[in-house]
C-alpha cells in the first residue's frame, strides 16, 4: 500500500511538471508583454527627465537672479528655448500615461508570478484551509496563453465561501486540467479562435458544507457515447498525441479519493460542457 501511495503521488507530480512544463512558453509569453511596457516606459520617463531637469535647473537659476532684482536676459531666453524644446503639453499628456502602465505592467507579472508560486507549491501531507476563490483566480492567470486566442474567460465567485481544508497543490492541478480542457474544447469548435472567441465560464457556490466548482465552456459538447468513460485512465477524446487521458482520470482520484468529494459532467452536443467538483469544506465531518 505504501508502495502505491508512492507511485500515485509521483504520478500525480510528473502530471504537475508535465503541465507547467507545456505551459511554459505561453507564460515567458505573458511575463515578456508586461515587461516590454516597463521596460520603453522607463527609456521614455529617463529621456522626459533629461528635458525636465534642465527646465528646472534654468528655472532655479531664474529664481536666484529674480531674488537678487538681476535677472538677465539670457536667462530669460534660456528659459524660453527649454520650453520651446521641451513640447510641454506633450509630456504632461504621456508621462502619466507612460507611468500607469508601468505600473500596471508591474502589477501583471507580479499576478503571473504570484499564480505560478501558488500553482507551483510543494505537494504537502496535511491538508490546510485554503481560499478556493483565489485558487481559481490564479489558475485562470497561469493559464491565460492558453484560452485568450479561444476564449473569455468569465467568473462568478462567491465570496462569502469559507476556506476549504485540502491540499492546494492537488486541487491547482484539478483546475488547471479543467481550464485547459474547456479552453481546447472551445478552440476545437471556433477553429481556434477564427471564427470569434468563445467563453469559458468559472463559477462557485457554497450551500450545506459544500463548494461547487462548475467549469463551463460552449464548444461542441462530449459525445454521449464516451461520457461515461471520460475519468477511465488512459481514455482521451483528443487527437492522437494531444493528449495522455491520465488529467481527468487523475482529477477525479484527487477529488473523489482524496478530498471525499465528486466531480461530474452535463455535456450537450452542439452547445458545450460542464464539469462539476464539489468538495466538503471539512472532510472529517461526516455529509
Amino acid at each position: 500500500m505504501a508502495n502505491s501511495g508512492l507511485a500515485e503521488e509521483q504520478l500525480r507530480q510528473s502530471h504537475k511538471m508535465e503541465a507547467i512544463g507545456q505551459l511554459a512558453a505561453g507564460i515567458a509569453h505573458e511575463i515578456n508583454t508586461p515587461i516590454q511596457y516597463v521596460s520603453d516606459n522607463s527609456v521614455f520617463l529617463r529621456e522626459s527627465w533629461t528635458v525636465i531637469n534642465r527646465i528646472v535647473s534654468v528655472a532655479a537659476k531664474v529664481q536666484d537672479e529674480w531674488r537678487r532684482g538681476a535677472l538677465s536676459t539670457s536667462t530669460r531666453d534660456e528659459l524660453d528655448s527649454c520650453f520651446r524644446a521641451a513640447d510641454i503639453d506633450y509630456l504632461a499628456n504621456e508621462i502619466p500615461r507612460a507611468i500607469d502602465e508601468t505600473f500596471e505592467g508591474a502589477r501583471q507579472v507580479a499576478k503571473i508570478v504570484r499564480a505560478m508560486n501558488e500553482f507551483a507549491h510543494p505537494a504537502s501531507e496535511n491538508k490546510c484551509a485554503c481560499d478556493l476563490n483565489q485558487a481559481i483566480e490564479n489558475t485562470i492567470a497561469f493559464s491565460r496563453n492558453v484560452w485568450k486566442y479561444v476564449a473569455r474567460v468569465e467568473t462568478s465567485l462567491d465570496r462569502e465561501a469559507p476556506l476549504v481544508l485540502c491540499r492546494l497543490d492537488e486541487i491547482n492541478q484539478v483546475l488547471l486540467n479543467l481550464i485547459v480542457n474547456a479552453a481546447h474544447a472551445v478552440g476545437s469548435s471556433n477553429e481556434n479562435g477564427l471564427q470569434g472567441l468563445g467563453t469559458i465560464r468559472v463559477r462557485t457556490t457554497f450551500a450545506d458544507g459544500w463548494i461547487t466548482i462548475s467549469v463551463s465552456d460552449d464548444g461542441g459538447g462530449v459525445p454521449e457515447d464516451v461520457r461515461s468513460r471520460i475519468f477511465e485512465p488512459f481514455f482521451t477524446t483528443k487527437p492522437l498525441g494531444s493528449g495522455t487521458g491520465q488529467g481527468l482520470a487523475m482529477a477525479r482520484v484527487i477529488v473523489e479519493e482524496q478530498h471525499g468529494g465528486r466531480i461530474w459532467l452535463e455535456s450537450t452536443a452542439g452547445t458545450g460542457t460542464t464539469f462539476y467538483v464539489s468538495l466538503p469544506v471539512d472532510p472529517e465531518i461526516p455529509a
